[in-house]
């Protein structure tokens, strides 16, 4: 897929190494299994409910050849030390998390000194401001402020959709504990990125 090629290439202009230590918000996927063979120290995670689901999930990972459990992580309260990666890597899956500022936060701590947080979002690029345009109330509740959004997910279901962000994201990325953060549009249609894509890079 096109963010997936995007990422990659903003991945490899870091110049990091195979040992780097790598963090991917997905698991179960053909983009772990494909950074995997780059990064074997990756680590990827998958935020499911359920031992069923995960035993699935688990069971898919095996055919592939690669005998490890799923690991669930939520990515407001990672169970990584401090500083202990070099890269994260998410791809739209930050627009799903209520609290996206908690998540930045928590990718800054995980992240070394001069670790890259590489993400996509949908990004409203005629937006000087992101929008909630839901919300999550303690006991669990949505509360949508407008038309309900749902994303598909490849694990089954639609997800809610809490954000749309706009030029304002890289700041707020920043305030988190970031050194720096830009939006870069990536397009090469002779690199099957025809019609461009903008993704997050932020230094730590």
């Amino acid at each position: 897929m096109a963010r997936q090629r995007a990422v990659a290439r903003l991945l490899a202009a870091t110049g990091l190494d195979t040992r780097a230590r790598v963090y991917l918000t997905e698991q179960a996927s053909l983009l772990y299994l494909a950074l995997r063979r780059r990064f074997p120290a990756l680590i990827g995670s998958e935020y499911v409910n359920g031992w069923l689901r995960r035993l699935r999930l688990t069971v898919w990972l095996w055919r592939q050849r690669v005998y490890c459990r799923v690991r669930r992580e939520d990515v407001t309260r990672l169970g990584v030390a401090n500083g202990a990666l070099d890269a994260a890597l998410s791809l739209d899956v930050l627009e799903h998390v209520p609290d996206a500022d908690a998540a930045f936060h928590e990718l800054a701590r995980v992240l070394r000194p001069g670790g890259y947080l590489i993400a996509t979002v949908p990004f409203y690029q005629d937006a000087p401001d992101s929008e909630r345009i839901a919300s999550l109330e303690p006991e669990g509740t949505v509360i949508h402020h407008g038309a309900p959004e749902f994303h598909g997910d490849p694990l089954g279901g639609g997800v809610v959709c809490f954000h749309h962000f706009g030029w304002d994201l890289p700041a707020r990325v920043v305030e988190a504990g970031f050194l720096q953060a830009k939006m870069h549009y990536v397009q090469d249609a002779t690199r099957g990125l025809p019609r461009g894509i903008w993704v997050l890079v932020a230094r730590r």
